[in-house]
């Protein structure tokens, strides 16, 4: 599993792309490698994908990842996926009420 310590050490240059690139490979190798699902869940969460992250998280649960790290994952994707819905909520409203008083 030297693509997933590679993929650890891309984590903390912050290089998330090589984080899932390295991840993918040790999944190709082995498809139930929690560490693999778990560290591209942290990449893309990262990147801000978090429809990406919350699948590969699930991933990882399901060959069996029961952490407090996980459940603190899935909290923080949940989260910003609550973020980013009001956000958009709120950039509607913004947009909607700019064109209600275009002449």
């Amino acid at each position: 599993m030297l693509d997933v310590n590679i993929a650890t050490c891309y984590m903390r240059l912050r290089d998330f792309r090589k984080v899932i690139e390295n991840c993918k490979m040790a999944l190709s190798i082995d498809k139930k490698c929690i560490k693999a699902h778990y560290r591209i869940a942290q990449a893309y969460l990262e990147l801000s994908d978090l429809d990406a992250a919350g699948n590969s998280l699930k991933a990882a649960i399901e060959h069996g990842l029961k952490t407090r790290a996980a459940e603190s994952l899935r909290r923080k994707i949940e989260e910003m996926k609550q973020r980013q819905k009001e956000a958009r909520r709120k950039m509607r409203e913004s947009m909607a009420a700019k064109f209600a008083k275009a002449p």
